[in-house]
């Protein structure tokens, strides 16, 4: 039986993008990604937010690193990714889950209307498997 493991986002940036190399010089992006979901608690409409660290790879992390910045709208397709790994002061085992990104949509509102307009489709070159993962 075939697999899948696709997730799409749409939120706000919870930070400015900030890009770090791999010891072999490969660009790695990240930044965090709040997608608000509204839910009605005793007769009031109350948003639950849900954050997302998202990871770009290659040239698709250089272009976010140039374009995403705090609050800005935007829309993250990628598949998911479990990391474990024990603290090293407490031996408490964490876990946390990220998006490896495969597109970023960012998106702007435009000063000759109140709507939000994309601004800049930002896709990777070719394959986005990294090669190497320093985590």
């Amino acid at each position: 039986m075939a697999s899948l493991n696709s997730i799409t986002i749409v939120g706000n940036s919870g930070s400015d993008a900030e890009m770090r190399y791999t010891p072999t010089g490969t660009p790695i992006t990240s930044f965090n990604v709040a997608v608000n979901d509204p839910r009605l608690i005793n007769n009031e409409w109350k948003d639950n937010t849900e954050w997302f660290r998202v990871i770009c790879f290659n040239k698709l992390a250089e272009r976010v690193n140039e374009k995403i910045l705090k609050g800005m709208p935007v829309l993250v397709m990628g598949k998911l990714k479990l990391n474990r790994w024990q603290d090293k002061n407490t031996g408490e085992n964490k876990a946390s889950l990220e998006i490896l990104a495969s597109k970023v949509v960012s998106f702007a509102k435009s000063p000759k209307s109140s709507t939000v307009e994309p601004i800049d489709d930002i896709e990777p070159d070719g394959d986005i498997e990294p090669t190497e993962i320093p985590f």
